[in-house]
């Protein structure tokens, strides 16, 4: 049996669906007043980089604690600094800025204490022994 083609051009368009006119045209209807301004949608509860990095400063990163570098300098400086640290302090000299010691078990700590500390290291006599006092209060594992 043989189908003509006005009944084949009818049955081919069954079940097709309409294209939608423009997927755009929903989006833009349903977005709210503060984006149509310019506004992110959401804005106001995303925190601000700013005070993400505030807030990450404050905590520490990788366990990291919290110091007063000076406080420890002048601390050390006086002569107060922990027997045991200054004993390690003693073999360290300037290249182990750049790379920890063997018992600096925490690379990632080591290298934020050298660098809370090198504003202050011309202040002391033993900026070495301050680093590896800094390293020590941040929560640096000692091996």
């Amino acid at each position: 049996m043989a189908i003509s083609p006005a009944q084949f051009k009818a049955f081919a368009g069954k079940g097709k669906q309409e294209a939608p006119e423009d997927d755009d045209a929903e989006h833009e209807a349903a977005e709210s007043e503060e984006f149509e301004a310019g506004e992110v949608e959401g804005a106001e509860e995303a925190e601000e980089p700013e005070e993400e990095a505030a807030e990450e400063e404050a905590e520490g990163e990788e366990g990291e604690e919290e110091v007063n570098v000076q406080e420890i300098g002048d601390a050390v400086q006086e002569g107060k600094g922990d027997k045991k640290l200054l004993q390690l302090a003693a073999d360290l000299t300037d290249e182990d800025k750049e790379i920890p010691p063997p018992w600096a078990v925490d690379a990632d700590i080591w290298d934020h204490a050298v660098a809370a500390c090198e504003e202050y290291m011309d202040e002391y006599d033993q900026p070495m022994a301050v680093i590896v006092h800094v390293y020590d209060a941040m929560g640096g594992e000692i091996d």
